[in-house]
């Protein structure tokens, strides 16, 4: 009975698995074209991107084509040999045929992507690693790691030793009025005297008063003027003030210093994080770590 029922509808069946053929074999083969364009960027085969590439999208969707393709000449071949010879036994083998296609594609696809998670990425590492050395800010880069985490994205870190005298040169160039502060700094620090002026803003003439150091006097009574004593308590304090200001301007501007000295290097980080994602798209997710 049940042959009988395949035979008579072998007509409507064939003429729906053509149709069906005709639209998978359109799909498969426009999946095959963008295969083979992606293999091409990869260097490789198409049988060995289907193998061996990173990317098992396109490879699931071509083989799911295939498969259909194929599973539609299986079944159209079963169901004309049932109604030819009135056996269901060739009906029956086509859909276990389709089956046995579906199910090994679908082992092939778990494989792959099993495989693809987690793995390192030793190609791009190499050539990051080789972007980053030529960069003049790199003396060094150590503990590098790549890891693909999902099809076509993913993930790169790397420690890595900056040059300190480019980074002070970056610094100088993109803020050179704070370099006459920095030597002045300096200068102060290795015992330049205070200026005339500065010593006056400190000490006007009326400071300390007559009657401060006629009570206050250490020099003894007698022989010595107030305005003598002004003079070496001047001298004394000044001295002292020289030093403590000196220390104080240069700890300011090494403060300074330091404070844009820590944004240059984060902005060589991120600059060297866009050059990675510029040459290397797949790395969404990139962490350098500074030595």
């Amino acid at each position: 009975a049940h042959a009988d029922l395949v035979a008579s509808t072998a007509p409507i069946t064939l003429t729906v698995l053509g149709i069906a053929g005709a639209l998978e074999s359109y799909t498969c083969w426009i999946a095959w074209g963008e295969l083979s364009r992606e293999a091409k960027k990869a260097g490789l085969t198409t049988r060995n991107y289907i193998m061996n590439g990173p990317d098992p999208v396109n490879v699931a969707v071509f083989l799911e084509d295939a498969i259909a393709v194929g599973g539609v000449g299986v079944a159209a071949v079963g169901i004309s040999l049932t109604a030819a010879t009135g056996s269901v036994v060739y009906d029956a083998m086509g859909s276990i045929g389709v089956g046995v296609l579906m199910s090994g594609v679908s082992f092939f696809i778990i494989t792959k992507n099993r495989r693809l998670l987690g793995q390192s990425v030793p190609d791009s590492k190499a050539q990051v690693v080789d972007l980053l050395l030529n960069d003049e800010v790199v003396m060094s880069c150590q503990d590098v790691k790549a890891v693909r985490i999902r099809p076509g994205v993913s993930r790169f870190k790397a420690e890595i030793q900056f040059n300190p005298t480019i980074l002070a040169n970056k610094y100088i160039d993109q803020h050179p009025d704070n370099l006459p502060g920095i030597v002045a700094s300096f200068k102060r620090a290795l015992r330049e005297p205070i200026r005339h002026d500065d010593l006056q803003e400190t000490f006007p003439p009326s400071f300390p008063s007559s009657s401060y150091v006629d009570k206050q006097s250490s020099f003894g009574e007698g022989g010595v003027s107030s305005e003598d004593e002004i003079a070496h308590l001047k001298h004394v304090l000044g001295g002292a003030m020289n030093d403590a200001l000196a220390s104080e301007a240069l700890r300011v501007q090494l403060h300074r210093y330091s404070r844009m000295l820590m944004l240059t290097l984060a902005l060589e980080v991120d600059r060297l994080e866009q050059e990675i994602r510029k040459h290397h798209p797949e790395y969404h997710y990139i962490d350098i770590e500074v030595l």
